[in-house]
């Protein structure tokens, strides 16, 4: 196939989220200064109970994705 029919294939896809894309989304979202990291993966919890088997776990799902978002 041709360069430029696969670019414009490549322009016209409409991505949508992934369930963690979804997650990742919703963490972001809240990473606003004024939720804590444990008020945060409690929210995460309740909003996702299938990805988080207890509240350590959301916690450090929380850190990690904050240390690459957060001032």
């Amino acid at each position: 196939m041709e360069r430029a029919v696969l670019h414009q294939r490549v322009l016209d896809f409409a991505p949508s989220r992934s369930e963690k894309g979804e997650i990742d989304h919703f963490i972001l979202g809240k990473m606003d200064g004024e939720h804590t990291i444990d008020q945060i993966a409690r929210q995460a919890r309740e909003k996702h109970p299938a990805r988080f088997e207890n509240q350590r776990e959301a916690q450090l799902y929380v850190t990690d994705l904050s240390q690459g978002y957060s001032q």
